[in-house]
């Protein structure tokens, strides 16, 4: 986007053709921008074993994609898993997302 920008093409434009540019363009930028941040995080291992709310241990963990919508379009993030026979699985990262008080 830079040497775009720089390139003397990129001069002759008007607003509107460089909006057109820019909007796409630029919301991909943010997108892998906020791909590499949550990335950052990690995975969400919290230790061997996570006690669910219903008193369960949950001592096997497994990585697990899904793909989320975002402002800036579809990522897909990976998180672990904790879960064991007959049990739902635990995810402490999104969980740990969705009940902060903020």
């Amino acid at each position: 986007m830079i040497d775009y920008l720089i390139d003397f093409h990129s001069h002759n434009l008007d607003l509107n053709e460089l909006e057109n540019y820019l909007n796409p363009n630029g919301r991909e930028l943010i997108r892998r921008l906020l791909i590499g941040h949550l990335n950052s995080r990690g995975l969400g291992n919290v230790g061997p074993v996570v006690v669910g709310s219903d008193g369960l241990n949950r001592s096997h963990k497994r990585t697990r994609s899904r793909i989320i919508k975002t402002l800036f379009g579809d990522i897909e993030i990976k998180r672990i898993g904790y879960s064991n026979r007959n049990v739902h699985s635990n995810f402490p990262k999104i969980e740990q997302r969705n009940t902060r008080a903020d």
